[in-house]
């Protein structure tokens, strides 16, 4: 048995362990990790830029907001590992949501009113845009139990 588990680890390795490539398009969907913050800010202030005609110093300073919004953000994330409750997690979102808030005070400093509803609206389509991946919010478990109508 032992001289075909070298052959056969090898074939798996050049095979790519029997998977199909993600890039071809033809294999299943792969899961793809959660964005590098960087990655995000990037291409946020790339498209904000465009949306919003933002001039280079207005550019810098969203950008830092942006930033400071962000890694406050990621410093409240590990504390929702350890909670194990919905009333523990509905806070971390209420400071998040406070965060957001924060946020967008500082972007009315340095935007003018058209711009800053074009940055709500922004912030608008995006949500709708994670919100459409998952299952409606009234859909109910799926215990395989019929939903009843009122």
């Amino acid at each position: 048995m032992k001289r075909y588990l070298l052959p056969l680890l090898i074939l798996a390795a050049v095979l790519g362990c029997g998977g199909s490539s993600s890039k071809s398009g033809s294999g299943p969907a792969v899961f793809s990790p959660a964005p590098d913050p960087a990655n995000w800010l990037n291409r946020t202030v790339a498209e904000l830029k465009i949306r919003l005609k933002l001039t280079p110093a207005q550019t810098t300073q969203v950008r830092a907001i942006l930033k400071d919004g962000l890694d406050q953000k990621e410093r409240l994330r590990p504390e929702g590992d350890r909670y194990g409750n919905i009333q523990e997690m509905n806070k971390l979102f209420a400071r998040m949501r406070q965060v957001d808030r924060a946020t967008e005070a500082s972007l009315a400093k340095v935007l003018d009113k058209d711009q800053l509803d074009g940055y709500r609206t922004y912030l608008k389509e995006q949500r709708k845009r994670l919100g459409e991946g998952r299952a409606p919010a009234d859909a109910g478990p799926a215990s395989g139990r019929e939903k009843k109508p009122r």
